[in-house]
């Protein structure tokens, strides 16, 4: 394969940021679809809607987690941690898997981890949204919703994640060494 001048780098990387523009303005203009108010279990021992998840947003950024088994998703919310606190004027941010509270907790100490976290084990909102595959084991992603004056809770967006993604910034960095990684 024949090296790239640096003119064709930028080339391409100028066509690859249009075509993601355009992507997000497609993303943007998807129907919002109606979700229920789901109840969650709490670090505190307790439940919490989904609407109380916001706080004073009118936006929840929520992250799919497939919980500690899974290397990637740890990976990816270890990222989340130094990310999470630029949404605090935009947004809620929460992390959701199905992992019983105690793990959870016991888990997140040990990442570090201080953005909220929620287990829905006791339903069906990863289902609905999308986030669980036929044999029912969990798929990472993230939604983004809204939640309107009304107290109706919209989906906005959703993406999977997966090797590759661009929200973890240790593909992107393999990608640039020279030997190729396995992700």
């Amino acid at each position: 394969m024949p090296i790239m001048s640096n003119n064709q780098i930028q080339e391409l990387s100028q066509k690859i940021l249009a075509e993601k523009n355009e992507l997000t303005k497609l993303k943007n203009a998807l129907q919002p679809k109606q979700l229920d108010d789901f109840t969650f279990k709490n670090h505190k021992g307790g439940n919490t809607k989904l609407s109380e998840m916001f706080g004073s947003h009118k936006y929840l950024v929520v992250i799919h987690n497939m919980g500690q088994s899974c290397n990637y998703c740890t990976m990816w919310a270890n990222g989340f941690e130094g990310v999470y606190k630029h949404f605090d004027d935009k947004a809620g941010f929460v992390l959701i898997n199905h992992d019983t509270i105690e793990s959870q907790k016991e888990f997140a100490d040990k990442q570090g981890w201080t953005f909220p976290i929620y287990s829905a084990s006791n339903n069906s909102f990863n289902k609905d949204l999308g986030f669980v595959m036929g044999d029912n084991s969990l798929y990472p992603g993230i939604s983004t919703l809204r939640k309107k004056s009304d107290n109706i809770i919209e989906l906005l967006s959703q993406e999977p994640f997966g090797p590759g993604d661009n929200f973890c910034s240790v593909w992107h960095i393999y990608d640039l060494l020279p030997e190729k990684f396995s992700y």
